[in-house]
């Protein structure tokens, strides 16, 4: 069978259109897969994202509560050893003065004055 000019062409379109079909299916899925990479990455760089900022607010709130538990704990011990060690300076006014203070470091320096038996003087200086 001889091809004419015209059924060459029109082969040759077919061809070329087929061609061109092909070439944008292989850019959409292209561009699909790369979405779908994109969205998977982002997803995982979420996760650990949010993973790294839950561990971060876990401790941050561990450390909260741990401070809060030892002053509270310092705060109750100085308020059952004041009476032990200056019976004549207890007054609901010390005590509460005790249970007011929110510096763990302050209420560990009372305890170590009191400890050291240091004069009421420098332990109210501290209150």
């Amino acid at each position: 069978m001889k091809m004419t000019s015209s059924s060459y062409s029109d082969e040759r379109a077919r061809e070329l259109a087929w061609a061109r079909e092909k070439a944008a299916r292989d850019e959409h899925g292209r561009l699909l897969f790369a979405r779908e990479e994109g969205r998977a990455e982002g997803l995982a760089q979420g996760r650990s994202e949010g993973l790294t900022q839950g561990l971060s607010q876990g401790r941050a709130e561990g450390l909260t509560q741990g401070l809060a538990q030892g002053r509270a704990f310092l705060s109750q011990s100085l308020q059952r050893m004041l009476p032990l060690f200056y019976p004549e300076f207890t007054t609901q006014e010390i005590l509460e003065r005790i249970r007011n203070i929110e510096e763990t470091e302050r209420l560990q320096e009372i305890m170590n004055a009191m400890i050291e038996q240091k004069p009421f003087e420098e332990i109210a200086k501290l209150l």
